[in-house]
């Protein structure tokens, strides 16, 4: 799975909303109590330190030099055998995962060319678990390790050379698992790590020197669980969303000063113990309660009866005009520059400004994926459109109408069916700062019960192939495609999983159909 940092996040994906049409009920959440960016390259020299220490971490000793995966031009191959991880940076440098001499895991840096970069690759001094990578604010590549069954965590912090920052690694020895990491733009790191004796949810901040901040760590809750990833709001802010272990009552949501103390207003207790959130870049902090049924039943589409959506303010207060009901799943919501929050239902799309109003023009229907459930997406593009996958890519403008050239639905389908889902079909578009959206699909003539030959497409406004496009995959059957750009070039990721075995590989393309070079 290709996975890339912060805003860059365009991966394998599936985002299945089976829901109907949305009804009016009353408040299910009550109180208790920035644009995407860039992101830089590595520097080699950390920042001065921003706080004070409370624990000291436990350094490990310094790795010892592992050769890597031969890397010597586009593609290249990660695992023989597995899946692997990747993110990639503004300027182009692939970080990945990858098998080194004897299967033992190695972390990789490539250039635009495909080829290792001088001081890599970096070798974990123990047996490891490894996690998706994070580049944070400053370029520095931040890595979580943890033992396989052991309990113990260690989060490194990496230079453009290879080359570990003084004063990391940080590690927690009674943590038994850590989300990835979250980096804020001063350098402050936090982590969500479940603790060993509890197994309750403990919020960590670490600055740029590998020390736990003054006021932390803070533990949300009594006793309560992990609920969803850490996130940072826009005006800092820490919040964090806890779920009791025994999978009874109702999730809260957390809300933190930089200083670890809580923030007035918080925590707020959702609607169902399912739950989930996003900070939007306007800072508004929308929140999806999932209700179960009342007779649990089996089937793709039957982990939820409605979905409430509300919005809540910076205080934890509810904003007027919400929360709004689905009847059955709905999609996670996106926020668009203007406010307007979009999500999908089983067969529609729906837009509502920010007073939780419905724009004019919506909601739009969609044809489902699979009956009675939803659709891929939605995805938006930087001018404000709004991709959809339900029987072709679809794309609406800000008023709700198909715009010309749309849907693009291949001769052959699109990739598919992917290695963790017997979906028909799997691939997630991603899009370009200029809107230009790529897709992987099966080349015609293929076996479509192997997926055959695979391609990927590049689609301009108006739902055109653009010219020197499709670019043809070296993947001749069932496998999962993952796509992500980055400094102007379409990054793929290929996972076969097909009868001659497993293997990733990933490789560049430049914006004219051809490999980077």
């Amino acid at each position: 799975m290709l996975r890339a940092a912060g805003p860059l996040m365009l991966s394998v994906i599936l985002v299945a909303a089976c829901a109907t049409e949305p009804t009016a009920t009353p408040p299910a959440v009550s109180s208790a109590a920035p644009s995407p960016a860039a992101t830089p390259e590595p520097a080699t020299t950390p920042p001065t330190p921003a706080s004070t220490t409370a624990p000291t971490p436990t350094p490990s000793p310094p790795p010892s030099p592992t050769p890597g995966p031969v890397a010597d031009g586009w593609p290249v191959t990660l695992s023989a055998d597995g899946w692997a991880t990747a993110v990639v940076g503004a300027k182009g440098t692939t970080y990945a995962w990858a098998d080194g001499p004897g299967h033992r895991r190695v972390l990789v840096a490539l250039d635009t060319a495909g080829r290792m970069k001088p001081g890599w690759p970096f070798a974990p001094p123990r047996l490891t678990v490894d996690q998706p990578l994070v580049v944070a604010a400053d370029g520095s590549l931040l890595v979580g390790l943890s033992d396989d069954g052991d309990a113990g965590y260690e989060l490194h912090r990496l230079g453009a050379d290879g080359h570990e920052l003084p004063g990391w690694p940080f590690r927690d020895d009674g943590a038994s698992y850590c989300e990835p990491p979250v980096a804020d733009p001063d350098g402050t790191t936090y982590l969500g790590c479940v603790r060993e004796a509890d197994e309750a949810l403990e919020v960590i901040a670490i600055d740029r020197a590998g020390r736990v901040v003054r006021g932390w760590p803070v533990p949300p809750g009594d006793g309560e669980g992990f609920g969803s990833d850490v996130q940072v709001g826009t005006d800092g802010t820490i919040y964090a969303l806890t779920v009791r272990n025994d999978g009874e009552g109702l999730a809260r949501l957390w809300a933190f000063a930089a200083d670890g103390s809580p923030r007035p207003g918080w925590p707020v207790t959702l609607g169902s113990h399912g739950a989930g959130f996003i900070v939007a870049p306007q800072g508004r902090i929308l929140v999806s309660s999932y209700i179960p049924p009342e007779v649990p039943a089996e089937g793709l589409c039957s982990e939820a009866r409605e979905t409430v959506l509300a919005e809540l303010d910076t205080g934890g207060r509810m904003v007027a005009g919400w929360p709004r009901t689905a009847a059955g799943w709905a999609s996670e919501p996106v926020v668009a520059a203007d406010g307007t929050v979009y999500y999908l239902t089983s067969e529609r799309v729906f837009a509502r400004a920010p007073d939780g109003t419905v724009r004019p023009g919506w909601p739009v229907a969609i044809p489902p994926v699979y009956p009675n459930c939803g659709s891929y997406g939605p995805f938006l593009a930087p001018d404000g459109t709004v991709h959809v996958m339900a029987n072709g890519l679809r794309a609406f403008g800000p008023d709700g109408r198909l715009k010309p050239g749309w849907p693009y639905r291949p001769a052959s389908g699109f990739a598919g069916p992917a290695c963790v889902t017997d979906a028909v079909d799997t691939t997630i578009p991603v899009i370009g700062p200029d809107g230009t959206v790529y897709v992987a699909t099966r080349v015609p003539g293929g076996d479509p019960d192997r997926s055959g030959l695979l391609e990927v497409v590049a689609l301009d406004r108006a739902g055109r192939v653009a010219a020197g496009w499709p670019y043809r995959l070296p993947v001749a059957e069932r496998g999962q495609v993952g796509l992500e750009v980055a400094g102007g070039r379409l990054y793929v990721t290929l996972t076969s999983c097909g009868q001659s075995g497993s293997g990733t590989s990933i490789l560049a393309i430049d914006p004219d159909g051809t490999p980077s070079d």
